[in-house]
């Protein structure tokens, strides 16, 4: 082994793990937006059962609770459908990590050349081969051939 073989291997290996602790920083942050909802949702919760405990009458306020149910499922519903699906995505599917060289088909059946710069919950920003910014929703990814070239499965 020369020099600069050695040095082009020593890149590469620095730059699997930079976009590797890349991938786990966006990782912790959606788990972080995780912990914070399941937080609201405990706390809903509890009051709930601290309302059974003190003998709230639910039925002289259901209409409240049911109006407001049906508010926040009225707003929410897409969000929350779209949160479900970049779940599955991101911890179950898991097509990608940062700088991973991704083509999906887009509205046309064309093929777009992506780079990975940053996963969230809800989108994925990549960089087009022409070198543009762009945002795709993680609920169409998820419905769209994803091949990874960056791996070896396709």
């Amino acid at each position: 082994i020369d020099h600069k073989r050695f040095e082009k291997a020593l890149y590469k290996a620095t730059d699997s793990r930079t976009a590797l602790k890349r991938t786990l920083h966006d990782y912790m942050r959606i788990m972080g937006k995780l912990e914070v909802g399941l937080g609201v949702l405990s706390c809903i919760v509890m009051g709930l059962v601290c309302g059974i405990i003190l003998d709230v009458n639910f039925v002289q306020a259901g209409t409240t609770w049911l109006t407001l149910a049906l508010a926040f499922s009225f707003c929410f519903g897409d969000t929350v459908k779209r949160l479900f699906e970049g779940l599955v995505l991101v911890f179950v599917w898991n097509p990608y990590g940062i700088s991973d060289r991704v083509f999906i088909n887009d509205d046309n059946k064309v093929e777009m050349n992506l780079v990975v710069t940053k996963i969230n919950l809800l989108n994925t920003e990549f960089i087009r081969s022409d070198g543009q910014l762009c945002i795709i929703s993680n609920s169409i990814i998820q419905q769209r051939d994803v091949r990874n070239a960056s791996r070896a499965e396709f």
